[in-house]
C-alpha cells in the first residue's frame, strides 16, 4: 500500500507530527503548508514536529512553505520543530533561516519506550536551557488530575527537571520529554544525544551534578531505568501515584 506523502499524527493532546515523504515540488508543497497551518492553529497546540526524514528531494517552493509555516508557528506562540536527515536538505533550512536545531533527533525520537498496555500520553515535547521554566509549568498541569497533593506534584516535577537539566548540561544542550499515565504510576521518559553517560559516574554525562541529580530521581521514583551509548541517553521514571482516597 502507498504511503500519504504528507500526514499528521496527533503526538498529543497539545503536539503534532506531520510527516513528509518524497520530492517535495510546488504541488506538495501548497498541501504541506495547507496543513501546517492548519496543525498550528489548532486551539490547544504547543508543539508540532516536521519529520522531513523521508523527503528525497526538497525544491525552493517546498523551502518556502516551510518559512511561512514558521512565520505562522510564531504568531500564534506554536514551536515548530522541523528535522530533517538527509544533510542536503538541512543545509538548505539551515541557508533559509529555518529551525533545523536538533539534526540527529530522527523519527526514532519520536517512538515511546515499551510502557504498558492502556497507558495515556500527557505530554511530549523537546526542550532546551531556555525553555525549562515552561517545560516545568506544562509538567504541572498535565499531571494535576494525578496528582493533587502538592508534596507529591514538587517530587514528581522535580525529578523530571533534574533529569532535564542533565540534558541540558551535559547530554548536547537539548532533549526530549515524554510523560505518560500508566495504572498505578507516572512515567517520563528524557532523552538526549550527548555522549552518554561516562565510565564510573552515577548520572548522564560527565561530572558529580549528573550522577547527584539522578541519585535524587531514585530517591524520588519507583523504578528509574537508565538506557546510554555514544549516541545519547535515555531515562525512564517511574512514579507512584498515592493511593486513591
Amino acid at each position: 500500500m502507498e504511503q500519504e506523502p504528507v500526514r499528521c499524527d496527533m503526538v498529543s493532546a497539545d503536539t503534532a507530527r506531520v510527516v513528509v515523504r518524497g520530492a517535495v515540488g510546488p504541488h506538495l508543497a501548497r498541501r504541506i503548508l495547507t496543513i501546517l497551518v492548519r496543525t498550528v492553529m489548532h486551539a490547544l497546540m504547543a508543539v508540532v514536529f516536521v519529520d522531513l526524514d523521508g523527503v528525497t528531494s526538497l525544491g525552493a517552493a517546498g523551502v518556502s512553505a516551510l518559512a511561512e509555516a514558521e512565520r505562522v508557528a510564531r504568531r500564534v506562540g506554536v514551536h515548530l520543530d522541523i528535522v530533517a536527515a538527509d544533510p542536503a536538505i538541512r543545509r538548505k533550512l539551515r541557508a533559509a533561516g529555518l529551525t533545523d536545531p536538533h539534526p540527529h533527533l530522527a523519527a526514532a525520537a519520536y517512538l515511546p519506550p515499551e510502557v504498558p498496555a492502556g497507558a495515556t500520553e500527557l505530554l511530549a515535547t523537546p526542550f532546551d536551557g531556555d525553555c525549562l521554566a515552561q517545560v516545568r509549568q506544562r509538567i504541572r498541569g498535565c499531571t494535576a488530575a494525578h496528582l493533587a497533593d502538592e508534596l507529591d506534584q514538587y517530587r514528581f516535577v522535580l525529578a523530571v527537571s533534574e533529569m532535564m537539566t542533565n540534558a541540558v548540561h551535559h547530554g548536547g544542550g537539548y532533549g526530549r520529554l515524554r510523560i505518560w499515565h500508566a495504572g498505578d504510576a507516572l512515567l517520563a521518559q528524557i532523552s538526549d544525544q550527548g555522549p552518554g553517560i561516562q565510565p564510573g559516574n552515577g548520572g548522564p554525562g560527565p561530572g558529580r551534578q549528573s550522577g547527584l541529580g539522578l541519585s535524587l530521581a531514585r530517591e524520588v521514583c519507583a523504578e528509574v531505568s537508565v538506557n546510554t551509548g555514544p549516541a545519547g541517553t535515555s531515562v525512564l521514571l517511574r512514579y507512584l501515584l498515592p493511593p486513591a482516597r
